[in-house]
């Protein structure tokens, strides 16, 4: 999925940097990180605000991977916004979209 969508690829390398960062014990690569997330919250912002944009898989996968992000590492973003407020949009994306029954799953 991360392949297909760049935003969601630059998240994922930042969780990946931030957690080789606290495996190692060295500082985070703040910067770094920085450069790789400037684009998500304003892509994914601008997905969730527009009334007849389907909330896809990726959009869904990027707030579940920010609130998987500010557990491991609450201060690698500029702006602190705690864990659970990810998890409550990804929650009301599943409810948007329908429910739990509406995420399917291709590998069954």
């Amino acid at each position: 999925m991360a392949i297909h969508d760049i935003n969601l690829l630059h998240l994922l390398l930042a969780y990946s940097a931030s957690h080789r960062a606290l495996l190692l014990k060295h500082p985070e690569p703040a910067n770094r990180i920085a450069i790789w997330v400037k684009d998500v919250f304003p892509t994914l912002r601008k997905a969730l605000n527009d009334p007849d944009a389907p909330i896809t898989n990726s959009n869904l996968a990027t707030a579940s991977m920010l609130a998987s992000l500010e557990i491991i590492s609450p201060n690698a973003f500029e702006v602190t916004v705690p864990w659970q407020t990810h998890l409550t949009v990804a929650r009301r994306m599943i409810l948007a979209r329908g429910g739990a029954q509406s995420v399917h799953r291709k590998d069954k």
